[in-house]
């Protein structure tokens, strides 16, 4: 057991369950397995902005392309859309 992993199973002792910092540390504790894979694996991001930021572009697209022009060019967009 790593040393904070320890420090949450003996604070959780000492808090009541149902307060909110009785809450976070079980939440804390139920997902630790996956906490720690960041620091035994380099390769793993703690975020998905790299995710994000390559769909931005179909998301400010959509919006944008509310008015097309025409009734046609807005029915292509939204099946174009529905199939990406």
């Amino acid at each position: 057991m790593v040393i904070f992993e320890k420090w949450l199973v003996n604070e959780y002792g000492k808090v009541l369950p149902k307060s909110p910092i009785g809450k976070a540390i079980k939440y804390c504790y139920d997902i630790y397995h996956r906490l720690s894979r960041y620091h035994l694996d380099g390769r793993y991001h703690t975020d998905n902005n790299l995710a994000e930021n390559s769909l931005i572009g179909l998301a400010l697209g959509r919006k944008n392309y509310l008015f097309c022009g025409n009734h046609d060019a807005a029915e292509d967009a939204a099946v174009i859309y529905s199939l990406l």
